[in-house]
């Protein structure tokens, strides 16, 4: 995996926790010591691909799609329950071209919006 990649896969990771930590933080505090197990959220990036500002402002559309596919284990100690949603999304090339590589960064958001309103809307 090249540094560019390594990179990127770290500012996903922590656009996902900021994302969901408050979420957690909230249920923690609400539930208190009255919930007994553990939920264990674990993303497993399957590819990645960002492209970076410059290469969409010099390139532009030609630069390719931004595109990313991970997984998201939730495991439930408590009963043993898992889920394993995957999420899939790509900013298209041509449209972002016209965005100067923003749309492009904006989709580490999107990942993390949907991994939050998954776990609002099943946990």
């Amino acid at each position: 995996m090249t540094k560019a990649k390594v990179a990127a896969a770290g500012e996903l990771e922590a656009v996902v926790r900021a994302k969901l930590r408050p979420l957690l933080s909230k249920w923690q505090a609400a539930r208190g010591s009255e919930r007994s197990g553990t939920l264990i959220i674990e993303p497993r990036l399957e590819s990645l691909r960002i492209v970076s500002v410059g290469a969409r402002f010099w390139i532009g559309g030609f630069a390719g799609d931004s595109s990313i596919d991970m997984d998201l284990m939730f495991t439930e100690q408590r009963n043993g329950q898992i889920a394993k949603p995957r999420i899939t999304r790509s900013a298209d090339a041509m449209t972002r071209g016209w965005s100067v590589g923003q749309s492009d960064q904006n989709l580490l958001d999107y990942i993390a919006s949907i991994a939050y309103y998954y776990m609002t809307d099943n946990y």
